[in-house]
C-alpha cells in the first residue's frame, strides 16, 4: 500500500504521478487505486472514497526504464479515470499549456507524508523562475516530501482568477524538486482521456 496526491481535472479525471499508478519494480501496475478528495487525516473523508474505472499513464514511462527512476521522469505523468463524476459537485481545476510559460508563483497541493497528522493536505508556494523551466519539466524549491508526488502544480490567473495547473510534482532531491510540464503533447494526451 502507498499514498500519492492527485488533482481533480474534470468530473472523472484525476491528474497525478505515473509512479503513483505503476511501480517497475512491482512489476507493473498497482491495482485498488482509490481517490479520497480533501482527505483530512487517514479517518477522515469528508467527500467520500472513490473507485478509479481505469488508469492511464505515459507510454514512455514503461518503455524508456532503464534500471532506475531517473530514467523515466519526462514520462511521468498518471492519469485515473473515476467510477463517478464526482467532479461535477465538487469542482476541479484547469490545466494548459503555456508555451511562453516564465517567471510563475507555483502552489504544490498534496500530502506530504511528513507532516502531522499523517494524511492532511497541505499547501507549499515558492517562485518558478524562466532558467528552471525546461521543455518537458520545470524546477522549483517548493517543499515537497514522499507522499506530495503526483501533487499539481499551479500558477493563478489573476486575470480570470482561476487556478490552472501547468505541471505535476514528480520528484525531490536536495538541490532541487521537479514537476513534468504539462507541454502542448501532454496536454493533447490528457484531453484524450478527459471524462
Amino acid at each position: 500500500t502507498g499514498s500519492c496526491s492527485g488533482t481533480l481535472i474534470g468530473p472523472k479525471t484525476v491528474l497525478t504521478a505515473a509512479h503513483c499508478l505503476y511501480s517497475h519494480e512491482d512489476g507493473g501496475w498497482l491495482n485498488n487505486i482509490l481517490f479520497a478528495p480533501g482527505l483530512n487525516g487517514m479517518n477522515d473523508a469528508p467527500f467520500g472514497v472513490w473507485d478509479a474505472e481505469s488508469t492511464s499513464i505515459l507510454e514512455g514511462f514503461v518503455t524508456q526504464y532503464q534500471g532506475f527512476y531517473g530514467s523515466v521522469v519526462p514520462w511521468d505523468l498518471g492519469i485515473i479515470t473515476l467510477k463517478e463524476p464526482i467532479g461535477d459537485t465538487l469542482g476541479y481545476l484547469g490545466y494548459a499549456n503555456f508555451d511562453n510559460l516564465g517567471d510563475f508563483d507555483a502552489n504544490i497541493v498534496g500530502y506530504p507524508g511528513d507532516k502531522q497528522p499523517k494524511g492532511t493536505m497541505w499547501r507549499a508556494s515558492c517562485s518558478v523562475v524562466t532558467e528552471a523551466i525546461g521543455s518537458d519539466n520545470f524546477q522549483y524549491d517548493c517543499d515537497t516530501y514522499p507522499g506530495s508526488s503526483g501533487s499539481s502544480v499551479y500558477a493563478f490567473d489573476n486575470a480570470t482568477k482561476a487556478r490552472i495547473v501547468t505541471g505535476v510534482n514528480v520528484a525531490e532531491s536536495k538541490s532541487a524538486n521537479t514537476a513534468v510540464r504539462l507541454n502542448a503533447a501532454y496536454v493533447g494526451w490528457i484531453d484524450g482521456l478527459w471524462k
